[in-house]
């Protein structure tokens, strides 16, 4: 197995990086500038690199003092939400608590009035309630 000097280089670094305990995984809450708006110039000044920086590269010293100061390059993920925030994020409105009021309302006239209709509204309700959940789980997932 042949190893070339880039792949030297960047087992150098990986091993140093581990072995750092300055390096720091937490985002950077410092402002940026707008890079967008800065020259070329104005760039390499702000990164302190020189005008050779392409075909020389950083150092393994370099790299592992950017990656201390300014962080992994790595985008932040977001936590993840548990199916029961989903399904109360889904069901937390008005709406559902107005069905939700009637259902109750046609549970207790199943044993004061007509069983079957009312047990027939309170079964159509609770299942429009548990579709609309599931629908909207779907979709807030794709």
């Amino acid at each position: 197995q042949s190893c070339t000097k880039t792949d030297l280089h960047t087992n150098n670094l990986n091993s140093m990086m581990q072995e750092s305990s300055m390096i720091n995984d937490k985002p950077q809450l410092e402002v940026q500038p707008n890079w967008h708006a800065m020259t070329k110039e104005e760039v390499l000044s702000e990164l302190e690199l020189p005008e050779n920086h392409r075909t020389m590269g950083l150092s393994t010293e370099q790299a592992i003092a950017r990656l201390d100061k300014y962080g992994r390059n790595m985008l932040s993920s977001k936590k993840k939400k548990s199916l029961l925030e989903k399904v109360w994020e889904q069901v937390a409105n008005v709406l559902v608590g107005i069905l939700l009021l009637v259902a109750a309302v046609s549970l207790v006239r199943v044993f004061t009035a007509d069983p079957v209709t009312n047990g027939i509204q309170v079964g159509i309700i609770i299942g429009v309630i548990i579709i609309n959940t599931l629908i909207g789980i779907i979709q807030e997932g794709s």
